[in-house]
């Protein structure tokens, strides 16, 4: 957005050629346009049969093994259907307005 040059009460003084604002910022979920997403496919779990061997799933994949155990994770190849996570339908709204 075009600003002019010099500065006011509160402001920062804006001189010729300078650039403003953030590369990069968060939004809270009132800032978001309210909208919902159509799922048109299943979206199945893929996990592993083999005993878990690590503790993160950053890379890994989860172990029928599951929850509660020390290392629920693999870095083996998935190779085993888990269970369908959601079945296609259209999601609540989200976001605030």
């Amino acid at each position: 957005m075009p600003v002019h040059l010099g500065n006011g009460p509160a402001l920062s003084t804006i001189s010729w050629g300078a650039k403003g604002g953030n590369e990069t910022d968060t939004l809270t979920t009132s800032e978001i346009a309210s909208h919902a997403h159509d799922l048109t496919e299943d979206l199945t779990l893929r996990g592993t049969t083999l005993n878990g061997v690590e503790d993160s799933p950053a890379g890994n994949v989860p172990t029928v093994e599951g929850e509660g155990v020390a290392m629920p994770y693999s870095d083996a190849a998935a190779d085993e259907d888990m269970g369908t996570a959601v079945d296609p339908t259209t999601t609540e709204g989200s976001g605030g307005s």
